[in-house]
């Protein structure tokens, strides 16, 4: 009896034209009833409503001269008038880094490096607040640094200064938290120091554990935004107050304590417009939609689509320092930072107008922070500018993509791909390498070289009103055979060293080949 022999396929042609995976990484649903427009990893190309862009890349801004210092916090001067001012915490203190090239020595001396900021400006300045839990808290008025305790002047009275592990402003007051503790403290207002009165929350917290980070959360009711007082602790457990002063009864009341996940780090909290965003083991958690909800049906994270690579991270790594989110509101970002330890990360990024996913290689970022309109980024001795130029530092960006399995509209005959091309938006020319994964198969990126070359008019030559001209940079690359099984479905893979050039995917032509089901 003669064995059916791979390939023994009746062929008929047909072309098909497939959108980039414009809405993002997915690893939730099953392979099989993925749409197109997924992709099963996408790193370093960020997803939008046209395509999927290589991410922009970093550059040094400060190196510490020496190398065994670790920079581990971010801290960013806004006053309201004057120059903004960028500050660093290392193991030995603060730095300014505004100016760039390199550091030596701190301006404000301290023990750790893992400080928490804010800035409020009341009647006597714009000033930068910081605590890390260990050291003593202080200020910075944009002049001169004021260690703060029961001596100093001004006196920081009722807390004991290093102890205070956050500071969050909220209705014109500072409000802290303190290690071990389900109390909070909050200042007068308008006030940098002064006395400090405890509001104990141990009754509302059934779970127990130890308030981690307090937030706002603003809501429209229609008659105007009114923020909300949101205090989160380490059990995940979520206590919401409205008013403006926690000594008045009439005028701080109790909205309620909900239940999420426990929060990732002592960083948890993002504001994502007037949003307030968690960071927890089961997700990246929108508690605005939480709290207002009325359904006992659970509201599903805003990393749902990545929840398994997000959990797999998690469990391996939660003990890490670094889980921070940032919102990089000018470019519709949410990039989440995940350690991986021994100084490396990843960044898993959402599309903030699509809710499309990414991840981010080759950053390996400890801290994140919004410094006049740019991300930035500390990474061992040194600090970063994020999303800039077309290079992470003169290293070579690489990014990677495995769209999602096509069928191509018949299920259950195998296809063979005669013939693939990109259709891309770039601005030089580079090198990209192609496979194709058959049947669920994982695939290799040993597929050959298919060069995508801008194809711009020339001076005397181009045809005015028909040709493309340098800032246009439209191009599509021509079409390649790629070596691959024929497969019931079909997953391209995609990959390639970029360096001083930009990338936008638009979508990806086939023409295949039709076959039998065997």
């Amino acid at each position: 009896m003669r064995t059916p022999q791979r390939g023994a396929m009746a062929y008929s042609v047909k072309t098909r034209t497939v959108p980039a995976p414009y809405k993002g990484w997915n690893t939730r649903g099953p392979q099989a009833d993925l749409p197109a427009e997924y992709a099963l990893f996408l790193d370093n190309l960020f997803p939008n409503k046209g395509g999927c862009e290589l991410r922009k890349g970093c550059s040094r801004m400060v190196t510490h001269t020496d190398v065994t210092k670790v920079f581990r916090a971010l801290l960013p001067y806004q006053p309201t008038s004057g120059v903004p001012r960028l500050f660093a915490g290392a193991q030995d203190g603060i730095y300014e880094v505004t100016a760039g090239g390199t550091v030596t020595s701190p301006v404000s001396a301290g023990t750790n490096s893992e400080w928490e900021s804010t800035n409020i400006t009341t009647a006597g300045g714009s000033f930068l607040w910081c605590c890390n839990g260990v050291d003593k808290s202080r200020y910075f008025n944009g002049a001169a640094w004021t260690v703060l305790d029961g001596a100093s002047t001004p006196a920081l009275t009722g807390v004991t200064s290093t102890d205070i592990t956050s500071v969050t402003p909220f209705k014109s007051r500072l409000f802290f938290t303190v290690k071990n503790s389900l109390s909070f403290w909050y200042l007068p207002v308008n006030s940098v120091a002064g006395l400090a009165v405890e509001f104990p929350l141990g009754v509302l917290a059934g779970k127990g554990g130890h308030l981690v980070r307090i937030g706002s959360w603003t809501v429209d009711s229609g008659t105007g935004p009114n923020d909300y007082f949101v205090a989160m602790t380490s059990e995940g457990q979520v206590i919401v107050y409205t008013g403006y002063d926690p000594s008045s009864a009439t005028n701080w009341t109790l909205v309620g304590t909900f239940d999420v996940a426990p929060p990732v780090s002592k960083r948890p909290l993002v504001k994502l417009n007037g949003n307030l965003c968690a960071l927890t083991s089961g997700g990246v958690i929108d508690l605005t939609a939480v709290l207002q909800t009325s359904s006992s049906t659970p509201v599903p994270p805003l990393s749902d689509n990545i929840s398994s690579a997000y959990k797999d991270l998690y469990d391996s790594y939660k003990a890490e320092f670094g889980w921070c989110a940032t919102h990089f509101e000018q470019r519709d970002m949410l990039i989440v930072n995940i350690p991986l330890g021994l100084a490396r990360s990843w960044q898993f990024v959402m599309n903030t107008a699509t809710g499309a996913w990414c991840r981010f290689v080759g950053w390996d970022a400890e801290a994140f922070a919004m410094f006049d309109g740019q991300p930035v980024f500390a990474r061992n001795n040194a600090i970063y500018v994020a999303w800039e130029g077309t290079d992470d530092n003169s290293a070579a960006i690489v990014p990677r993509a495995k769209t999602s399995p096509n069928y191509f509209g018949t299920a259950g005959l195998r296809h063979k791909i005669g013939l693939l091309r990109i259709a891309a938006k770039t601005i030089g020319t580079l090198p990209i390498q192609l496979s194709l994964a058959p049947d669920f198969a994982e695939g290799e990126f040993n597929g050959s070289l298919a060069t995508i070359t801008q194809q711009l008019a020339l001076w005397d030559i181009a045809v005015w009103d028909v040709d493309l001209w340098p800032s246009t940079g439209q191009t599509t690359s021509t079409w390649r055979t790629v070596a691959h099984y024929p497969g019931h479905n079909l997953a391209l893979l995609l990959r390639f060293s970029a360096k001083g050039v930009s990338f936008i995917w638009y979508s990806t032509e086939y023409i295949l080949q039709n076959g039998g089901p065997l």
